[in-house]
């Protein structure tokens, strides 16, 4: 799965999610870098099975010139109450910790599966304003990506109305085009979504066979170009909507 970043400054930043190579995290790096790219979508997982430490993740990563773009996964967050609330906002504090150690900016941020999570969006708001208000002290920011089996919030537009509400320049919304198109739904519908609220594009490919997405992401998720999906409209939709808050390319 490749991973465009589309940053605020109208700059697009091409980076690559280390679950796409093999190897351990210092090999991954190494053939990041060797393949061109500039960024990292660093998964945790990759992080945790590594023996040394952050500060030599972080000097692996800057002598090969790599920028940690995108920390992720943090998931079921929001809509919690009493322990379970204080467990998450820990957890969002120590995310956070390590993104500063390694000079990470932007956190993926998954809607909550939690069938317990509430779904009243006033309680949702409350949570993804604190998170984003915690974010920009630590000088990250947060992309909040609907997941299609989450408890409440499936889809683009139900991530968009929390973004709005939010209202906070350190949090916006991160796109995947398997998840926006793999059901069969067209890439004309995200038009209409503000293009200074979308602040990182996954781009990941499928077989066009019927499938449940809600179960199959991990079997079927492809590198671009290597399945089926109608990712040349997905891309042509968000840049012109990039175009049209950023002005067209000066080259």
């Amino acid at each position: 799965m490749a991973a465009s970043d589309l940053w605020l400054s109208g700059m697009t930043r091409l980076t690559i999610a280390t679950t796409c190579v093999p190897g351990d995290l210092p090999t991954k790096l190494e053939r990041i870098a060797s393949a061109g790219f500039s960024g990292v979508e660093l998964y945790e997982p990759d992080l945790t099975g590594f023996t040394g430490t952050l500060e030599e993740v972080a000097t692996i990563a800057d002598a090969l010139g790599l920028n940690i773009d995108v920390f992720q996964p943090f998931h079921d967050f929001e809509g919690l109450g009493g322990k379970d609330r204080d467990a998450a906002y820990a957890r969002l504090d120590h995310k956070l910790g390590l993104m500063n150690s390694l000079s990470a900016k932007t956190l993926l941020v998954g809607t909550s599966t939690r069938k317990d999570s509430s779904p009243n969006l006033n309680d949702v708001v409350k949570d993804f304003t604190e998170l984003a208000e915690r974010a920009a002290k630590a000088r990250c920011r947060a992309a909040l990506i609907a997941l299609p089996w989450a408890a409440h919030l499936r889809t683009e537009m139900d991530a968009l109305d929390v973004i709005s509400a939010v209202d906070h320049p350190n949090f916006g919304m991160g796109l995947n085009s398997f998840f926006s198109l793999a059901d069969g739904s067209q890439a004309a519908r995200l038009r209409d979504i503000p293009g200074e609220r979308i602040f990182h594009v996954q781009l990941s490919d499928a077989p066009a066979i019927d499938y449940d997405i809600t179960r199959l992401k991990s079997h079927f998720g492809l590198l671009p170009g290597q399945g089926d999906l109608n990712l040349p409209s997905f891309v042509r939709v968000l840049s012109r909507t990039a175009t049209m808050v950023h002005g067209p390319s000066p080259e």
